[in-house]
């Protein structure tokens, strides 16, 4: 294999390596989003139950 052709293989073997890692470090990103999209999810779903809760129980108590 000539030098002409070794190099650029191996700038396209650095290419690839590079975009692998950058693609890893956004999935990570992603992954940390998600987990505080699904925290931040319950949150509002335990605040919602407990407004209803509430209002069930003036309901109960207006009966």
């Amino acid at each position: 294999m000539s030098d002409t052709l070794f190099d650029e293989l191996e700038k396209r073997v650095m290419a690839v390596i590079e975009e692998v890692e950058l693609l890893r470090m956004e999935v990570k990103d992603l992954r940390d989003e998600n987990a505080t999209l699904k925290q931040q999810k319950q949150e509002r779903e335990e605040q919602v139950q407990n407004v209803l809760t509430k209002m069930q129980r003036l309901d109960e108590e207006n009966v």
